[in-house]
């Protein structure tokens, strides 16, 4: 292990020669590899797999919650909009999937940036972490990062289970609970 790692990262220069030169003995590196596995369905008859069993996008880019209240809620509406749940969960699938394959993209582009493969990928780095302090680049940036993004407006929608006039179905608002 010790080895590899002087073999693959030992040509990346400034503080990586150094650490890797104190790398400690094999049995006490720990190593691991973030991975992330494409299926060619989420679901099989009644059977389905959500969260980050079918999804997972990277632990890099911090956005685990997002697709997790997403992933719970889309299977869910559908479930209530469909009359079979085999209909419910190929929507699902056909809804959330493009969601879900475009933030796994950009996750895929964004790991490049944490995790840098050569010298020429660190010093990229470094250049845009300095352009990032210039004035009004952030916004830049935010404004071209959510170009990329597809419309989630589609399932903000209060959903027809949740819409019922109080008193009139499965979801009650406080103020209809009435106290004697």
């Amino acid at each position: 292990m010790r080895n590899a790692l002087r073999r693959d990262y030992g040509s990346l220069g400034w503080l990586v020669p150094r650490a890797l030169a104190r790398c400690p003995p094999p049995a006490q590196i720990y190593y691991d590899q973030v991975a992330q596995i494409d299926l060619v369905g989420w679901s099989h008859g009644r059977v389905v797999l959500v969260g980050d069993a079918c999804h997972a996008v990277s632990l890099l880019a911090g956005q685990g919650a997002s697709p997790a209240m997403g992933g719970a809620y889309v299977p869910a509406d559908q479930r209530f909009r469909a009359s079979r749940i085999e209909d419910a969960l190929h929507a699902y699938e056909r809804l959330w999937r493009p969601v879900i394959e475009n933030r796994q993209c950009v996750d895929r582009r964004a790991a490049r940036w944490f995790v840098p493969e050569s010298s020429r990928q660190v010093r990229a780095r470094r250049a845009a972490l300095r352009l990032a302090g210039l004035p009004g680049v952030q916004r830049l940036v935010a404004a071209l990062a959510g170009r990329r993004q597809p419309a989630l407006g589609q399932f903000a929608v209060l959903p027809a289970w949740g819409s019922a006039k109080p008193g009139t179905g499965p979801v009650r608002s406080s103020a209809s609970v009435r106290r004697s």
